[in-house]
């Protein structure tokens, strides 16, 4: 991706460096041409107009006028070689110098054009990354802030709980020194799996901390349903482990906890810290 932006950026320089080329060139035959001054002045007011309709509207219409212009210019050169008996090869540049404008614009707002589409796409590729977790593609604590302005407003509105349910690997502190660094990130996506696959059609999941990894998920749900879900999650997390060459030789438990949204709380960090809070009670 970067060896094809990097070639299209020195096609677009040499495009530039062209048309500027033609500028020059046209601006020193004006004053130095055989044609006289006024002609040659009208021919280049006329190029620079095909040149903003072909930038401003397209290629299609640039031609169209500039064969129009070709074809107005024939016929002044015919009138002068018939009626006055004269022909001036300096009026042949007009014939060609028009066009070849008018491709070296549509070429450089051709290359303008996809520059600028590449770099939406860049954008929205750093926005989505911003917003989702590189190893677990989880939503991020970011994403959680502004989630929850969204969802408590919701609960608020239409008198509905908003819960939180905290996860996080019990005697963490201890086990880390005590795994490889492939054991972690096998962990870490075991447990990030789990959570995905539990709740398939919730996108309210998060990642919230990795040093001490800490997972988080907003919903709806009551808080006594939610006891039912703890138990759930902590049996299919036993299952995955059990199976798991690296993992099932490590006494692994996960700590779940929940917590309420009330009305008191002004922000994420508020429900958080009671969620992480809770975490205690989970013996």
């Amino acid at each position: 991706m970067n060896t094809i932006s990097r070639r299209r950026g020195i096609e677009l320089d040499i495009a530039l460096l062209f048309f500027m080329v033609l500028m020059v060139v046209t601006t020193i035959f004006v004053s130095l041409g055989p044609n006289s001054f006024f002609f040659d002045l009208l021919c280049f007011l006329v190029t620079l107009l095909l040149i903003v309709i072909t930038y401003f509207v397209n290629v299609v219409s640039g031609l169209i006028f500039d064969l129009l212009f070709i074809f107005a210019q024939l016929i002044y050169v015919i009138y002068q070689y018939v009626y006055q008996n004269q022909f001036n090869y300096g009026m042949i540049y007009w014939l060609m110098i028009p066009t070849l404008f008018c491709l070296t614009i549509h070429f450089i707002t051709l290359k303008l054009r996809i520059i600028e589409k590449e770099n939406l796409e860049l954008r929205r590729s750093t926005t989505q990354a911003n917003a989702l977790d590189v190893d677990t593609q989880l939503r991020t604590l970011n994403m959680f802030d502004d989630d929850f302005l969204v969802l408590s407003k919701a609960a608020t509105q239409y008198h509905i709980p908003l819960n939180i349910m905290v996860i996080r690997i019990r005697y963490w502190e201890g086990l880390k020194s005590m795994m490889t660094v492939e054991q972690i990130q096998e962990l870490v996506f075991a447990v990030s799996q789990t959570i995905t696959d539990y709740y398939k059609a919730d996108n309210f999941k998060y990642i919230i901390d990795h040093s001490t990894p800490t997972w988080g998920v907003l919903t709806f749900i009551e808080a006594s349903e939610l006891k039912i879900t703890r138990s759930t999650i902590k049996e299919n997390f036993n299952n995955t482990v059990r199976v798991s060459q690296n993992l099932a030789n490590l006494n692994l438990e996960l700590v779940i906890s929940t917590a309420e949204f009330t009305d008191e709380m002004t922000s994420s960090t508020d429900l958080l810290a009671d969620g992480i809070r809770e975490l205690q009670y989970d013996v």
